[in-house]
């Protein structure tokens, strides 16, 4: 409901057509749902144009494995190097989504040294937040391009494409 309101409110203040859909956390699990991931929780999305995961989660009490091999969409991925999950995991779980996703204008970028916080805007992220805005533009003008092709190389930031 609360995307529903949203839409609705965008759409009389926003000119174009394209939708992005971001969110960090349990908010790029709900991007990530809304793309079209499969979860334990029955739900499914409403179509977006492009989705933007910051700090996504991998397989467990929400996903189960596999759950982004249909994703057709286009989709960033982005994490940190210091990115832990809460129950102990690596940075490297973050990871999974984008590793099981089909190609077709997929991008993970991981920020060195960047932590949950940081991604959330918290904690002494003038960096992180300057190389996730550089990335979603340059993912953003991609996508509106219609040319996916792997960005160029930032410091301080790792970027992959499919």
């Amino acid at each position: 409901m609360d995307i529903t309101a949203a839409r609705q409110w965008a759409q009389g203040r926003c000119q174009g057509a394209d939708t992005v859909l971001v969110g960090h956390s349990m908010g790029a699990a709900t991007t990530l749902k809304e793309a079209g991931a499969r979860n334990k929780l029955g739900l499914s999305g409403q179509a977006f144009g492009t989705y933007i995961a910051l700090s996504p989660q991998g397989a467990g009490s929400i996903f189960p494995p596999h759950a982004w091999s249909d994703l057709q969409r286009p989709v960033l991925s982005i994490t940190g190097t210091c990115d832990d999950e809460l129950g102990g995991g690596s940075w490297q779980t973050r990871t999974e989504p984008y590793r099981d996703m089909p190609p077709g204008c997929k991008w993970l970028a991981v920020i060195d040294g960047a932590t949950h916080m940081n991604l959330a805007g918290n904690g002494l992220a003038r960096n992180t937040q300057a190389l996730t805005t550089q990335v979603i533009g340059d993912f953003l003008d991609g996508v509106q391009r219609g040319n996916c092709r792997a960005p160029r190389a930032h410091h301080g930031m790792a970027i992959e494409s499919k």
